[in-house]
């Protein structure tokens, strides 16, 4: 039997013969194409016009005109398939969210968590000490407040940070407070500075300690703390102390000897100034809470302390406690943490500096000053598993999840990345290496940029992309340069934003440029390119996973608003027939 086939679209025969009977193979003009679907042997009638046939047969004859293109093929190709995700056929599970934090008030060692590739930290250096004035009946000077340091920054599971916590300088001469760092051998990746402790005057007035420094290699923000209160060579007057820094402005500074000049804290969360007092000793600066921006502390007077700066959203519990107030017999104590103590009248005892602390926080999307900064409880996340062998699953972020029997993204945060949080990190397709990418994907929004499909950096040639922008065009991006689907070429202009499921497919050789890349919508290669850019070789950076619903290498990640089936990376460019025996093994699920 002689079995003859050519397909010339999808599902599509335009030729199929064979005699049972005689074993006499039909002759066929052109390509053997034959557009009959019958054909009466046993009147031996002759077809007309593009019914060709150039022979009878006294046997059984069969000639179709389409044939179901799927069932004579073998399964899609897996050879060189990176990434397999697809909604019917993956397993879902959940993986433990990985969310904490951890406070130090002495000093110690930070291990990161397994899964844990970024946290978020802020450091609050010890306040100064209040100049003692026991010795000679003179009045001391103010302690200054403590520095405030925070930032977000990369770790990696299992690394060992050291913590060392400042503590709060004692009453006395010129005692300073500690200065608060978090450190990754000798670099020091945040840094609270401690106060600068008060003086006992001499025969000479006297400043107040100076406020802690705010700094370090990862620092995002964070203020320095306040100047502690002068005082003057007289029996009567101390200065107030400095309040702690806030998470974006200095700690009030403590009032002057027999003044009313205590200033409030300052940029979210900062400790008040300490009182300066003529007839007792003032009190101590405003202490500031570890757990993110919140509201500034008071500025005080009399003898009272300074205020403290709240925790984020004036979380119950607030560590965060005002200055203690002076008394006849000692200056008040600097707030916890990092208030500066008060100087003491003549004849009493200063304050001592309070200690500093620092937190350090991890989980999805927390980070200083206030995002999510307070307790957070771990939870999970669900995962969306890699087909193949390779273990790639996709960790489904902000809600995104499976709903119904596809995989649903809200267009405000949802995306995927794979990040090693179950099973093994991805950076897709690196380098000059051939590649395939393909997203089966329903919007619900058109009219909107989306980049439903990335990894890369930023760089020109570094990144790419699958992206659909605002005029509803697909496009290919490798970071500067693009193909994008053409307006109005004929057979290409398919609206992919039209409610309905659409599979897009781009593909680039080895070695390639953009001019190289092609494009396919639905099973149909896309001609008439508009490209920008073309000479732009393309050589793929690894400095970010993979992501789905979202391009998370990018400042603006486009998050898509609507569904999805599958997801598949080559690390080869497919040709058009496999191309088409993808799209056709889900048509019937896509309803």
């Amino acid at each position: 039997m002689t079995n003859v086939a050519r397909l010339s679209s999808i599902g599509t025969c335009f030729a199929f013969e064979f005699d049972d009977y005689t074993n006499t193979t039909f002759s066929m003009s052109g390509l053997s194409t034959v557009f009959a679907s019958e054909f009466d042997e046993n009147t031996a009638t002759t077809l007309s016009g593009d019914q060709r046939m150039s022979a009878t047969s006294t046997g059984g004859v069969i000639v179709l005109d389409s044939i179901n293109e799927i069932d004579p093929f073998e399964d899609i190709t897996e050879t060189n398939l990176e990434l397999h995700l697809d909604s019917f056929d993956s397993t879902f599970s959940t993986v433990s969210d990985a969310t904490g934090q951890q406070d130090f008030t002495t000093s110690g060692t930070f291990t990161v968590p397994a899964n844990v590739t970024q946290v978020s930290a802020v450091v609050v250096g010890g306040g100064g000490g209040g100049g003692d004035s026991t010795a000679g009946d003179e009045p001391g000077a103010g302690g200054g407040g403590g520095g405030l340091s925070y930032g977000t920054f990369t770790v990696t599971p299992g690394e060992s940070l050291t913590v060392t916590v400042g503590t709060g300088g004692a009453a006395g001469e010129s005692n300073a407070g500690g200065t608060t760092t978090i450190a990754r051998g000798a670099t020091i990746l945040l840094s609270g500075g401690g106060g600068g402790g008060g003086s006992s005057t001499d025969g000479d007035d006297e400043a107040g300690g100076a406020g802690g420094s705010s700094g370090g290699t990862e620092r995002d923000g964070g203020g320095t703390g306040g100047q502690g209160g002068s005082t003057s060579d007289s029996t009567t007057g101390s200065g107030g102390g400095g309040g702690a820094a806030g998470y974006s402005g200095n700690g009030g500074a403590g009032a002057d000897r027999g003044t009313t000049n205590a200033t409030a804290g300052a940029g979210g969360g900062g400790g008040g100034g300490g009182s300066g007092n003529g007839t007792s000793s003032g009190g101590g600066g405003g202490g500031v809470g570890l757990r993110g921006l919140g509201n500034n502390g008071a500025a005080a007077s009399g003898t009272t302390g300074g205020g403290a700066g709240s925790d984020s959203s004036s979380v119950t519990g607030s560590v965060s406690t005002d200055g203690s107030n002076g008394t006849t017999a000692n200056g008040g104590a600097g707030g916890t943490y990092g208030g500066g103590g008060s100087g003491g009248r003549g004849g009493d005892g200063g304050g001592d500096g309070s200690d500093g602390a620092a937190r350090i926080i991890w989980g999805t999307g927390r980070s200083y000053p206030s995002t999510l900064t307070t307790d957070q409880t771990p939870g999970t996340i669900p995962v969306w598993e890699d087909l193949t062998a390779n273990s790639r699953d996709l960790i489904l972020l902000n809600g995104a999840d499976k709903v119904g029997n596809f995989v649903n993204f809200d267009g405000v945060d949802d995306s995927g990345i794979i990040d090693g949080r179950s099973g093994n990190s991805y950076n897709g397709v690196t380098g000059t290496s051939a590649r395939t990418s393909i997203i089966i994907f329903r919007i619900d929004t058109p009219n909107t940029n989306y980049k439903p499909l990335a990894w890369g950096d930023t760089v020109t040639g570094q990144k790419w992309t699958m992206a659909i922008n605002s005029s509803n065009l697909v496009r290919g991006e490798v970071s500067g340069a693009a193909i994008e689907q053409p307006t109005t070429h004929r057979d290409n202009v398919v609206n992919v934003t039209d409610g309905r499921w659409h599979m897009v497919a781009i593909s680039a050789p080895a070695s390639g440029t953009v001019n190289d890349m092609r494009m396919w919508i639905d099973g149909v290669e896309v001609t008439g390119l508009t490209v920008t850019n073309g000479a732009t070789s393309i050589n793929t950076s690894s400095a970010n996973n993979l992501s789905v619903g979202a391009s998370l290498a990018d400042a603006s990640p486009q998050f898509l608003d609507g569904e999805i089936e599958k997801v598949m990376v080559y690390s080869q460019a497919l040709v058009d027939l496999e191309i088409k025996h993808i799209y056709q093994s889900v048509l019937n699920r896509l309803v």
